[in-house]
């Protein structure tokens, strides 16, 4: 008589993180602007590592990485060498091991220099 045997295999499956908020932008001064948002309501089943910053002036189609170099783990950030003057808008994507989630809802737009 033989006795069979099922196997039965088992695995985490990671996804990439849910999208966050909308950022609000906090401060605008003639030197920066600070943005804040919400954490996406899943990580994807990992923490999230980064959160990508990008930006782009109002009307223009292509949208720039700002922290190209630095990894971001809070829910603020103040971004830095934006033109005066110019009407600038924002959008955050969480990152995790699985990837880069879809980004946010872009922020209302603003304009820097504005102090």
């Amino acid at each position: 008589m033989l006795a069979s045997h099922i196997g039965i295999l088992t695995r985490n499956v990671l996804g990439k993180p849910g999208i966050p908020g909308q950022p609000i932008i906090k401060d605008i001064q003639k030197d920066y602007a600070t943005i804040q948002w919400t954490p996406p309501k899943s990580d994807g089943g990992s923490k999230i590592t980064n959160y990508r910053i990008e930006q782009r002036k109002v009307g223009a189609y292509r949208w720039d990485l700002v922290n190209v170099t630095e990894k971001i783990s809070d829910t603020s950030y103040t971004i830095r060498g934006l033109q005066d003057e110019t009407d600038y808008e924002f959008r955050v994507s969480a990152e995790n091991v699985a990837g880069v989630g879809n980004p946010s809802p872009a922020s209302q737009s603003a304009k820097y220099g504005k102090s």
